[in-house]
């Protein structure tokens, strides 16, 4: 299982990756919301050193600062990315038309497993 490391007021923190729902760039800190705790953890880390951990994962980038773990999501309409926690994401314009098509080509290479209905289109 892969792992996610970073640190915070020089304590290390190690998370599961499957836990991570989404990751959230606000100024220098970055907030990881997970499905373990109900309050965010925070780091000091570039969205480049994020994506060095998250290469070859089931994680989308929808937006300069968020980045999503397609594990969570329940559906993407237009530009919103809705997670199976009921929260609203919202894709910006410049991503809009990349996350819908790499959603797929995740369900599609199974790097994710979902349990929520796809229409017909979705498996041919």
């Amino acid at each position: 299982q892969r792992i996610f490391i970073f640190s915070y007021h020089k304590e290390k923190f190690f998370i599961l990756l499957k836990t991570i729902m989404y990751l959230e760039k606000a100024g220098r800190i970055l907030y990881i919301y997970t499905s373990i705790q109900k309050e965010p953890f925070k780091t000091y880390m570039t969205m480049a050193e994020v994506w060095q951990q998250l290469k070859n994962s089931s994680f989308i980038q929808i937006h300069a600062s968020l980045i999503i773990n397609s594990l969570y999501v329940a559906s993407i309409h237009k530009n919103i990315v809705t997670l199976i926690s009921g929260e609203k994401l919202y894709i910006s314009r410049s991503f809009l038309t990349q996350v819908p098509k790499q959603y797929i080509k995740l369900l599609r290479d199974q790097t994710i497993t979902t349990n929520l209905y796809l229409p017909d289109f979705f498996k041919s």
